[in-house]
């Protein structure tokens, strides 16, 4: 017969528990994980009551988040699966102890929600997500409602519905304020500022991430910080402050590389990368994509490797004798995008094969690929692309000796250029517009 372990023991296997929790708000993951495997080892070996069987779901669970953010999703999958078939086991006829393992059981499943959308499975982490806000409304627990809501905002987004997305962020955003919960509407105010800088509205989102980056410095949230940082750069760039954007990434990945999360160092070296790009030094921009693929690869992060794909198609797209490369990149992200429903960024990869392929004169597979632009950016409002859309199905049809529908998709694409807080894609829309509405006054 097993014996129960002295109370001592239980007090150490909370002692690491606790001791994990701090290494993991503060990034030290490597830390992290060596106290949660310490925990899971004392726990292992007792013989539990039902307050115990919590604990050590507890535990198992926040191992999970633990290895989720260094990119051993399948382990962290495992130690969800394990604290789901400890918690079921965990019976009580007191009402409280029955709440409170039921909150650990939606905690279990949030953070499993949360491992799909890291392995790019969006539309299954959204229904999870769904039903654990509803659980947690069964019990009364506010904090795990707002959580859930919160996550389930972030993944319309992925999904390109950013009026629900908004929706149930300001929710979340609510409900987190009311209870005091800091770490939950900091992340809300984040996902707000990122689907306002989505559409252009660098404006509209930027008050949102200097909230954010205001509550992540009061409650030494170092990743979520990271992700602001970056994103402010993205804020600076937009204002064509070179210098701060530059300042900001730097800064950025310094504090990724100290955190050692391999999610955020695959983001932040893509965002440099980005950057350098938009400056036309295409070796330095390549660069950091391939390093930051190298991370997206190394964190088992299939939506952040297929924007490195992306980003490195089309960089090579702008370099002589290199489109097959940019053919077969862009192809491969696309694929990615398209299997996991993440509908924007399918739509801007979408644009930039249509773009390639313009250049390389096949019409025919300009005219598929602008078409599919032109539906996904007006289902989902993307109107940079959808103005990018019009533009090539303009140039497409006045190459092919259709001069009229040609002047149509202008004529539609001046329509909205009013709309269109992108300045390069106006730009090229009014050179490309000039250049053919001329052509025609000659004939």
């Amino acid at each position: 017969m097993t014996k129960v372990i002295p109370s001592n023991q239980k007090v150490k296997a909370s002692s690491y528990f606790q001791r994990a929790c701090v290494a993991e708000h503060t990034g030290d993951y490597s830390k992290a994980k060596e106290f949660i495997n310490k925990s899971v080892d004392i726990w292992k070996r007792i013989k539990k009551d039902t307050p115990a069987n919590k604990s050590y779901a507890i535990t198992l669970s926040w191992g999970a988040l633990i290895y989720s953010h260094i990119g051993e999703l399948d382990r962290a999958l495992q130690m969800i699966e394990s604290g789901e078939k400890i918690i079921t086991k965990a019976k009580t006829k007191d009402n409280v102890l029955r709440r409170e393992v039921k909150m650990v059981y939606n905690t279990l499943l949030n953070h499993k929600a949360s491992i799909y959308y890291r392995k790019t499975e969006i539309q299954r982490a959204a229904d999870m997500f769904e039903k654990i806000a509803k659980l947690e409304l069964d019990i009364e627990n506010y904090s795990g409602v707002a959580v859930a809501t919160g996550n389930l905002g972030a993944m319309y987004y992925e999904l390109g519905d950013y009026n629900t997305a908004n929706k149930y962020q300001r929710e979340s955003l609510e409900m987190n304020t009311k209870i005091g919960h800091k770490r939950g509407a900091a992340t809300s105010l984040f996902n707000l500022a990122i689907s306002y800088f989505t559409l252009g509205d660098y404006d509209g989102g930027v008050q949102y991430l200097k909230d954010t980056l205001t509550l992540t410095a009061e409650i030494g949230d170092r990743n979520l910080e990271s992700k602001a940082i970056n994103s402010m750069a993205e804020y600076y760039y937009s204002k064509k402050n070179f210098k701060k954007a530059l300042e900001y990434l730097k800064k950025g990945l310094s504090l990724a590389e100290e955190i050692g999360n391999l999610h955020e160092l695959s983001a932040s070296y893509c965002t440099i990368g980005s950057f350098f790009q938009m400056r036309n030094k295409n070796s330095e921009a390549v660069k950091y994509q391939k390093r930051g693929l190298e991370f997206a690869k190394k964190a088992n992060n299939i939506r952040m490797e297929a924007l490195a794909l992306r980003n490195i198609g089309i960089i090579y797209s702008r370099q002589k004798n290199r489109w097959k490369e940019a053919l077969q990149a862009l192809m491969k992200a696309k694929c990615i995008f398209d299997q996991n429903a993440i509908k924007y960024h399918s739509c801007i990869t979408a644009d930039a094969i249509a773009e390639l392929m313009l250049m390389r004169k096949d019409y025919k597979a300009a005219e598929r690929y602008a078409l599919e632009t032109l539906n996904l950016s007006k289902e989902l409002g993307v109107r940079d692309a959808e103005l990018n859309a019009y533009r090539y199905l303009g140039k497409i049809c006045f190459e092919t000796g259709f001069k009229e529908k040609a002047l149509e998709h202008f004529s539609k694409g001046l329509e909205i250029v009013k709309l269109v807080n992108q300045p390069n894609a106006v730009a090229k829309f009014k050179k490309e517009y000039d250049k053919y509405s001329k052509r025609k006054d000659r004939q």
